[in-house]
């Protein structure tokens, strides 16, 4: 995986952007932001995982999930409900 998104494109580019709150899409972008972190680690572990579920205050299931959505739709909007 190589990171390809940068934190602008997330903030700029989204055709849902304007249909949620902005604390949602704030949300959004971190939410891409730790998950292309993570796919952009070559040697990726439980511990890493567990970091980034803490820093996004989510568990660990909930971080490899939220990982999977961005695999199948890499866009921001995947992450809003």
């Amino acid at each position: 995986w190589h990171l390809l998104t940068t934190e602008p494109l997330c903030v700029a580019s989204d055709n849902k952007r304007d249909k949620v709150s902005d604390e949602e899409w704030k949300r959004a972008c971190q939410f891409r932001t730790s998950v292309e972190r993570w796919l952009d680690t070559k040697q990726k572990t439980r511990a890493q995982a567990e970091a980034h579920a803490e820093e996004l205050h989510v568990s660990p299931a909930t971080f490899y999930r939220l990982v999977q959505r961005y695999i199948k739709k890499p866009n921001t909007s995947c992450f809003l409900h």
